[in-house]
């Protein structure tokens, strides 16, 4: 999936996710894909971009195996709701789920799961 540039002509619909960040804004902008048309703001986690677990569960059907399943639970998330507040642990959630979409290859289905689960799916065998 390529980057859209300034002039670019997109024909569809694309998904944003702006926050507060480091005192300006980060902005996720996300393709929505054409083929299935059945895509709705249900599909992607509002704090993440990422996934929904549904929307997840129909997309890993369509896949050609080998893939990776990945599942990742953030250890002490209570915590840093206590340190920093509600606001400080959605931070570090989608500072995780920023981390998980830059580290990854583009083929990966990346989910959240749960309040503080991600599920990923990566082509290959390891």
């Amino acid at each position: 999936m390529g980057s859209l540039q300034f002039g670019d002509r997109h024909q569809g619909w694309i998904y944003l996710i702006i926050y507060p960040d480091q005192g300006g804004l980060t902005v996720h902008v996300r393709p929505l894909p054409r083929s299935t048309g059945s895509n709705t703001h249900t599909d992607f986690d509002a704090l993440t971009g990422c996934l929904t677990r549904s929307a997840f569960v129909q997309a890993q059907r369509t896949l050609i195996f080998p893939h990776v399943l990945a599942i990742l639970d953030l250890n002490l998330l209570k915590s840093v709701n206590t340190l920093r507040g509600h606001s400080g642990g959605d931070a570090h959630i989608r500072t995780v789920a920023h981390a998980l979409r830059e580290a990854l290859p583009a083929g990966a289905l990346i989910c959240r799961w749960g309040g503080d689960e991600f599920v990923i799916l990566t082509p290959g065998h390891d």
